[in-house]
Parts: structure tokens; sequence; C-alpha cells
């Protein structure tokens, strides 16, 4: 499940309010899905029909104020992917998008929240379309920021999170050989299998703050590629291909 930005009451497409998030992850607990870890995922055997990983892209200032506490209080695993070359700033990737302008994590919450237990990913330096850079480029993205993370974090940066969910195979080769573990696709493509998963493209549904709640319900049961082939809003895999 992939989230961006959290806050009190607001909300928008990629804003979802606290009350809507707590409702959802207690849903899922209430279910007994079994929400794992980051690290978790890492073991193959996790990778079975109903668990859920909880991740949040960006890695927006609410994550911190709002998140943070949620997810402490209901004690559950998450990983945040910000875009390194811009922490401590704000959003000015997203030129029309009611993100721009919005806060982002700085170094010193990064680390408070690091050493509380919540597990950091990269989600490249500039948040560019990584399928329209070259090689020299594509390497630097994927390398600079899990090296700045890892020295900053003192931890091993296990994941990659796609920007705009854009990948293909030279770029799923890169993230590879950069050294990341698994790495996160967007788009309504069904669940991950064990035999079958690519972990360099594992498939996520994003959780929109405007949809309508059966929409959320049914990308939570893993139910969403048979409603929107019912409504022929099937969201496509956003690979470059």
């Amino acid at each position: 499940m992939c989230y961006h930005s959290i806050e009190i009451s607001q909300k928008g497409k990629f804003t979802v309010t606290g009350a809507v998030l707590r409702r959802q992850l207690n849903y899922c607990r209430q279910k007994k899905f079994g929400i794992i870890s980051p690290l978790e995922l890492l073991k193959k055997e996790n990778l079975v029909k109903g668990r859920l990983m909880i991740t949040f892209d960006d890695g927006y200032l609410d994550n911190y104020s709002v998140l943070l506490p949620l997810l402490n209080e209901l004690n559950i695993p998450a990983i945040i992917f910000p875009v390194v070359g811009y922490i401590g700033q704000t959003n000015t990737w997203d030129l029309k998008g009611e993100l721009r302008g919005r806060e982002l994590l700085d170094w010193d919450k990064i680390r408070e929240m690091s050493n509380q237990g919540i597990i950091f990913g990269s989600h490249g330096m500039a948040h560019v379309d990584l399928c329209k850079l070259n090689d020299h480029e594509l390497e630097w993205e994927l390398k600079e920021s899990k090296r700045i993370m890892e020295e900053k974090l003192n931890n091993p940066v296990i994941a990659f999170s796609y920007p705009y969910g854009r990948y293909d195979e030279r770029v799923k080769r890169f993230v590879k050989e950069a050294g990341y573990d698994y790495a996160l696709a967007l788009g309504a493509q069904g669940e991950n299998n064990l035999n079958t998963a690519d972990y360099f493209a594992l498939k996520r549904v994003a959780i929109y703050g405007d949809e309508l709640p059966l929409v959320s319900w049914t990308k939570i049961n893993g139910l969403y590629d048979f409603l929107s082939l019912a409504t022929g809003i099937y969201l496509k895999p956003k690979s470059c291909i």
C-alpha cells in the first residue's frame, strides 16, 4: 500500500486524513492481514496472500508530526522513501500538483524516526523519471541517494521506490547493481506471488485521500483489479514500456 502525505483534517488526492488512515490500519489489524515490516519482505515466505506492507513516498514533514505517533500507538511497521536531494526542503518537482511547496522531513527528524524503528529507503535524488536518464545519470541517482542515506543513518538502505512508479528492464538492472534488495513499482497490478514476484518491480496500489471508501477497501483486500476491470478504470503498471 502506497501513501504520500497525511494530515489531521485536510485531504486531497495525495493526502489522507489521520482519521482515515487510522481506520484503514485498524481494519488491517482486525482482519489479521499481517502487516509485515520492510525487513520481513526479504524473506520470500512472507509473500503470502493477504499480507500487507505500508509505504510512504516522498518523505513529507507530516510523516513525522502525524504519521509517527499513529504508527507508534498502533505498533505498525512502515517504510518511508524520501527524495534524498530535497531532504529539509520543500516539494518543487510537483509543478502543478497539490503537494507543491509541501515541507519535507529534515535529517534530524529522519534520524529520530529511524531510532524509533521506522525504515527508510530511497526515492532517488531529485524525483525524476529514471527512464529518461542516461546510464551515468541513472547510476548517480541510485547510488548517491543510497550512499547518503546510509551515511546519515548508519543503516543499510535495502529498498528503492520508483519516482512516478516508472521503470523498465534497464532501470531495474541498475537498481539491482546499485545494491538494493528490492524495488517498489506503482499501479493496480494484482498481488505479489511467492513464486512469481519480481523483487525489482514489486506491485503496489496507491491509497488516495479523495477516493471512495469502497475503492480503498477493495485495494486493501486485494480486490481492486476486479473492481477496476468491471468499471473500466484499470490502472496499468507505470513501466516505461
